[in-house]
């Protein structure tokens, strides 16, 4: 009788340990994938702008946008344009922008399309994270004054083109 009670109870102890165990393992996986970074690259074309390798990187903390390059494949001269400027819309809210000007000279567009820069914003305690599905609906503006000082914009749909989780 001694050993039959002593059987059961180490019996419990084994199935309760092994469900301990499993609880443990669950949470320290779903603590993992909350700790996940996620790097999106993205390409867009339109009829005189093409953007490549547009970046998208989350964190628990904070995101990046930026760092694409820009390529003119449109047929009108620009060299000698006094303005350009780029605005990136994510689920119709502008979310980054940038402008470059002069006054008594033209702007180079075609010195300054290497990378349009970046931004990084750290999340606030009422902030929600950015999903797949709302940077499938990103769009770039580009709005530029061409040689004769006439103002042309262009909105150029991203796709994802590939996702990275770390």
């Amino acid at each position: 009788m001694k050993y039959r009670v002593a059987w059961y109870g180490l019996l419990l102890s084994v199935v309760l340990n092994m469900v301990l165990a499993a609880l443990l393992w669950h949470s320290g996986r779903q603590e993992a994938s909350a700790l996940t970074t996620n790097l999106y690259l993205m390409d867009g074309e339109g009829e005189n702008w093409t953007v490549v390798n547009y970046k998208v990187v989350i964190d628990q903390e904070r995101i990046k946008r930026g760092e694409a390059r820009l390529r003119y494949i449109g047929s009108m001269a620009n060299d000698q344009s006094e303005y350009f400027g780029i605005e990136v819309i994510e689920d119709h809210e502008t979310v980054y922008n940038t402008i470059h000007t002069s006054q008594g000279g033209p702007v180079s567009i075609y010195e300054n399309l290497g990378n349009f820069g970046s931004i990084t914003s750290p999340f606030g305690a009422d902030d929600i994270k950015p999903e797949r599905t709302s940077l499938e609906n990103t769009i770039i503006q580009i709005t530029w004054k061409d040689n004769q000082g006439e103002i042309h914009s262009e909105r150029i749909p991203m796709s994802i083109t590939d996702e990275i989780a770390i």
